[in-house]
């Protein structure tokens, strides 16, 4: 038998090595809705940010107009979903410019994302239109149970400063 040159060896050692650092993850990464229990997360401009609080539900106005307009807030801020029938679609773009629920009874589907200042400072409220869009994923949606799960990223500028915002890596747990 001949022994094994150096160089050989050497090849085989960097090989083994190579082999022992790479990690095969046999197990699927953790699911964003466990932990989330009627709440949502998202980051806005690279920063977390996480609801405490929830409200909305899916409605049927005396004349028969329906929609979902759900909000999840956190002290001075909130973030706000508003969705049109049908209610098949596995995802939602949000590209029409419109006036927020408050402003309007019959508003397109939209993202909002605003902030209250006390005092006099005026208040920010940043909403997609047909420049600065959205999307959410229907995860789940359940008007029976009034369950609705998904994740959603968008662009929104104030509506009164033109001012713009990014919100990525959304996701939220929604059930009255």
């Amino acid at each position: 038998m001949k022994p094994i040159s150096k160089s050989l060896s050497l090849l085989i050692l960097v090989c083994l090595l190579m082999a022992a650092s790479c990690k095969k993850n046999d197990f699927p990464p953790p699911d964003p809705f466990a932990t989330l229990d009627n709440r949502l997360v998202f980051k806005i401009n690279g920063y977390e940010w996480q609801s405490t609080e929830s409200g909305g539900g899916f409605y049927k106005e005396y004349n028969g107009h329906e929609f979902i307009y759900i909000g999840f807030g956190s002290g001075w801020e909130s973030i706000n979903f508003f969705i049109n029938p049908p209610y098949d679609k596995s995802y939602y773009i949000f590209n029409k410019n419109t006036s927020t629920y408050g402003c309007n009874l019959y508003p397109q589907d939209y993202i909002s994302f605003s902030r209250w200042y006390p005092g006099f400072t005026p208040s920010e409220t940043y909403v997609t239109n047909s420049v600065d869009t959205g999307r959410v994923d229907i995860v789940l949606l359940d008007t029976c149970a009034n369950r609705i799960k998904g994740k959603f990223f968008f662009t929104g500028t104030d509506i009164n400063t033109g001012k713009k915002i990014t919100v990525t890596e959304g996701y939220f747990d929604y059930r009255r």
